[in-house]
């Protein structure tokens, strides 16, 4: 399945973990330069996390010619939910409430950062 999303562009895998046995995507992306998007997509995953509705990632690396992240697999995609013949409020209102969240922490978040920063030049964001 090919997925696209405002970071990076890549393919996402369902497998299992054979340690764990939870449920992970597996998402690879052919390594092009150095400074893969996927890595900056795993760092924007690394200073988000904790926050409801935001995917643990396990693991980052390469893996032959593929930079690779291993994260929690969600549910359904956004996509497959808009695409149902009819969303009643309810659902509408909760994934707006959802997403108001989200951006409200992730605000914070930068806004923390930058206050860190302000403080003490060396702390990289």
């Amino acid at each position: 399945m090919q997925y696209s999303d405002l970071i990076c562009i890549g393919s996402v895998y369902s497998e299992k973990d054979i340690k764990t046995e939870r449920d992970v995507a597996l998402k690879f992306k052919v390594i092009q330069d150095p400074s893969s998007k996927l890595t900056h997509e795993y760092s924007v995953y690394w200073h988000i996390s904790g926050l409801r509705g935001i995917p643990k990632v396990y693991w980052h690396g390469k893996e032959g010619p593929y930079c690779v992240l291993v994260l929690d697999r969600l549910g359904s995609s956004f996509e497959a939910i808009v695409r149902t013949p009819r969303l009643d409020s309810g659902a509408v209102f909760t994934y707006t409430m959802q997403m108001v969240y989200l951006i409200l922490k992730f605000m914070h978040l930068c806004f923390m950062l930058k206050l860190i920063q302000a403080f003490d030049p060396s702390v990289d964001t």
